[in-house]
């Protein structure tokens, strides 16, 4: 081990000598992922209550519904939104990582479903790197950039999100012209 690496540990889909067979490995769960999303829309929302939905951090999933929805509340709106996209699909976007409820109801305020809704991190591209107590978070896909990642080192993650803000400036900036 060299004297730069000392104290660093790296987790995630690209640490380990196992990395081809970890890919195959997510390979696989992915393949078996969609075909679950494609049998998920043909579901009557009385499965749906049975049914644990997960959500991937800072992405939107589409969940349909046989009964017409018109209301959908939350119980921990820091870890998912969710909002009535017309009367048959619902869009839930994973906020922070956690399980909340997911009540939806029907335009006389009755209930059509209640569900867990689950965030959980983007492991497929997910990097995260320890170097003594801090953590570092990069997104690899496909070369490796800085990612906010939830409990990372707090000094990164405000000049990451500084840089982050300063481009969205500009670009608004951009557009007003």
């Amino acid at each position: 081990m060299s004297a730069k690496s000392v104290g660093t540990a790296i987790f995630g889909p690209f640490s380990g000598q196992k990395t081809e067979a970890r890919k195959v490995f997510i390979g696989i769960f992915h393949a078996f992922a969609a075909v679950a999303a494609c049998a998920f829309p043909m579901l009557a929302s009385a499965a749906l209550a049975s049914e644990r939905v997960f959500v991937t951090l800072d992405r939107a999933k589409i969940v349909r519904f046989t009964e017409p929805a018109t209301a959908v509340i939350v119980g921990n709106p820091v870890i998912a939104n969710a909002s009535v996209y017309d009367d048959s699909m619902l869009i839930i976007t994973g906020k922070s990582y956690g399980t909340t409820n997911l009540i939806v109801l029907d335009a006389n305020g009755d209930e059509i479903s209640e569900t867990l809704v689950t965030v959980r991190s983007a492991d497929d591209t997910l990097l995260t790197i320890h170097k003594g107590t801090a953590r570092l978070s990069y997104d690899c896909a496909p070369s490796c950039q800085p990612f906010l990642g939830l409990g990372d080192d707090p000094d990164r993650y405000d000049a990451v999100s500084t840089q982050v803000d300063g481009r969205i400036g500009i670009s608004e900036s951009n557009a007003e012209r």
